[in-house]
Parts: C-alpha cells; sequence; structure tokens
C-alpha cells in the first residue's frame, strides 16, 4: 500500500513539473475568455492585439507582473525593457459591487479574474493604461 501511495504522489509531482516547464497553466488559474467591449484596442497601445475575446502579445514584447497586481507590458528589443502600458482589472457590474480582481497573464495572453482572498461580486474588467489614460477593453 506504501508503494503505492509513493508511486502516485511521485507520478502527480512529475505531471505538475511538467506542466510548469511546458508553461501550463497551474489548476488554480484557468485561461478566461471574455467580452471584449471595444473592436479596436485604443490609440498608443502597442505591443499587443485584440484577437476575438482575447489580448494576444505581439513579437518583441512582454508581460511582466507587477506587485499590485497590475501587468505591465515591456519591450524586449535592445535590452532596455521599456514599459509600453499597463494592464489592471476592476471590479463593476451589478449595482454596489464590492471585492477585487486581479490581471493574471497566461503563455502569450492577459485576462482578469476575481480576487482569491475577497471575490468581485460582479464582473471584472481589464483596462489598459498608456500615457495616463485607462480605458476598458474586456469584461469577465
Amino acid at each position: 500500500m506504501k508503494r503505492i501511495v509513493i508511486l502516485a504522489t511521485a507520478i502527480a509531482f512529475s505531471l505538475t513539473t511538467i506542466g510548469y516547464v511546458l508553461g501550463l497553466p497551474p489548476k488554480t488559474a484557468t485561461l478566461k475568455e471574455g467580452k471584449a467591449l471595444v473592436k479596436t484596442l485604443p490609440p498608443g497601445v502597442e505591443g499587443v492585439e485584440l484577437v476575438g475575446n482575447k489580448v494576444r502579445l505581439k513579437s518583441g514584447f512582454k508581460f511582466v507582473k507587477q506587485p499590485n497586481g497590475t501587468v505591465a507590458l515591456a519591450r524586449m528589443a535592445g535590452g532596455h525593457g521599456a514599459v509600453a502600458g499597463s494592464w489592471s482589472c476592476d471590479c463593476t457590474g451589478v449595482p454596489n459591487a464590492k471585492g477585487t480582481c486581479d490581471a493574471t497573464t497566461y503563455s502569450d495572453t492577459v485576462f482578469c479574474e476575481k480576487g482569491s482572498k475577497d471575490p468581485c461580486t460582479g464582473t471584472c474588467k481589464l483596462k489598459v493604461t498608456t500615457k495616463g489614460k485607462a480605458s476598458g477593453v474586456i469584461l469577465y
């Protein structure tokens, strides 16, 4: 019986490790698809494209998770990593919606998830901020 438990644990650990190496999302994070609020991204937004109901990275850019729950978009060219925009999520929707939403990345996309400690009671709105102006892009 002990051998079976040890073997099952080893297999589970191996599958988790393989998923991490391949860039698969952990079980707690699921790739979400929302509802686009716009047909095109606002002027000044670079490094990403709106594809259906998803925001996807273009070549030469990367998402950088920030400690405050936002995601910065950085340029990789030239090694200076200049910021090309910032993505965040707000709890909106039903009257008196409360709670938090977090900007999350998976592979080449950014999306919103309800906060883990204080989940949003409404819907989460993905916003992009460039040159000091924030615009709503997708609802989750």
